[in-house]
């Protein structure tokens, strides 16, 4: 599980940046 927690974090960050809203702000 403390594998997965750091995972879940980074996973996080990146999901908002390829979001199509970041994209469309840009």
């Amino acid at each position: 599980r403390l594998v997965m927690d750091p995972l879940i974090l980074v996973q996080i960050p990146p999901l908002p940046c390829m979001s199509p809203s970041h994209f469309s702000a840009r």
